[in-house]
């Protein structure tokens, strides 16, 4: 017998391998039904799409849980209390806006002429202001809107001879309200008012007729109303100062308004700081423990007649009185300048604030009072 050959060992099969492409695909899963869900008007805003279903009754179901849901959800957030902002974060806030706007203003192409070389302008500015006001004719208005460029058109009316800046002026005639709103725009009105003569800017207090009151209340729209009081006493600012007084009570009070004010107070007629004392007058201690009035309080002892200001310390003068605004933030600060005439009983409220030293002690304002008058121990 031939011997048994030896059993070669088996070699281990080799898959194929398989490309991705050649590969089975995986099991779809299967589609889960979704119901369609058709937004409805909320809160009064109504949306692009139909409010009306388009499946069965299932999908019915859907859209009135979804409602349901949004619903709470509005309930919520109208259940919740809003914070009112502090003082200090409204005002970064109202920055926060301003520098918003500043940027849409200089990223607009059109804010200023592109024809011109404004850099050229600066350099003839130092040499031949009279010719820089001469290329600047036909863009002023565009000039006075621009955030960077009104400073050259302001330093322009500034330099260059009363018969340029009246012509650049004249540019700006039936449109005094928009540029007195303005940001940028104001800034060239005041300049006008400022450095060119009487005739050459009459037109301004013209225009604002019947717009007094709005241009007191407005941020930018009342230093020109200011400016115009330092530098302008002619008929056309006292016609529209009489127009504003017609409502001087409520513009004591007005955060912007009350500067003007103060200047009628400062550079107005007589009659016209009378009518003022008696708007404040007639309710003197409402008016003098005001934010704003307050000042206007203080003005009159400096500014009105003599029986406007005696009437002022008869209402509020006594000692009663100055203990009462004592112990008000802003009353306060009357009662500082009223302790400083010398027709107020000084010694009679010295010892009424000593009295009450320790009702006064509880507040800043009326300890920093006591320690302006040398109370505090």
């Amino acid at each position: 017998q031939m011997p048994q050959m030896p059993q070669m060992p088996q070699m281990p099969q080799v898959q194929p391998k398989v490309e991705p492409s050649q590969a089975a695909p995986a099991p779809a899963l299967p589609a889960l039904p979704l119901p369609a869900v058709q937004p409805k008007a909320v809160n009064g805003t109504k949306t692009n799409w139909s409010d009306e279903p388009i499946g069965g009754e299932a999908d019915l179901e859907a859209q009135e849980a979804v409602d349901d849901s949004v619903a709470q959800v509005i309930k919520d957030t109208e259940s919740t209390p809003e914070r009112r902002p502090t003082s200090s974060a409204a005002r970064r806030l109202r920055r926060k806006r301003a520098s918003e706007r500043q940027r849409q203003a200089e990223a607009d192409p059109n804010a200023y002429p592109a024809e011109l070389d404004m850099d050229q302008l600066r350099k003839g500015l130092e040499t031949d202001p009279n010719r820089v006001a001469g290329q600047m004719r036909g863009h002023v208005y565009d000039l006075a809107r621009d955030p960077s460029h009104c400073r050259l058109l302001q330093e322009v009316l500034e330099r260059c001879s009363s018969r340029e800046g009246q012509r650049l002026a004249e540019e700006l005639q039936g449109r005094v309200w928009e540029l007195s709103t303005c940001p940028h725009g104001n800034f060239v009105v005041q300049k006008v008012i400022s450095h060119l003569s009487v005739s050459a800017s009459e037109f301004i207090a013209h225009e604002l007729q019947g717009w007094a009151v709005p241009a007191a209340k407005n941020r930018q729209a009342c230093r020109i109303l200011c400016r115009l009081l330092e530098f302008r006493g002619s008929g056309a600012t006292w016609d529209l100062i009489d127009e504003l007084l017609e409502d001087a009570g409520s513009l004591c009070q007005h955060s912007f308004a009350h500067h003007v004010i103060q200047s009628v107070l400062e550079h107005g007629k007589g009659e016209h700081k009378g009518r003022i004392a008696a708007a404040l007058l007639s309710d003197g201690f409402r008016f003098a423990t005001h934010k704003h009035s307050s000042y206007l309080i203080e003005k009159v002892l400096c500014y009105c007649s003599e029986g406007d200001q005696e009437k002022l310390i008869r209402s509020l003068g006594t000692p009663p009185k100055l203990l009462e605004l004592a112990k008000t933030p802003y009353g306060s600060f009357v009662a500082r300048a009223l302790l400083r005439d010398d027709r107020v009983n000084y010694e009679g409220a010295m010892r009424l604030f000593k009295q009450h030293q320790k009702e006064l002690e509880e507040s800043k304002h009326g300890l920093r009072l006591l320690s302006e008058l040398g109370l505090l121990v």
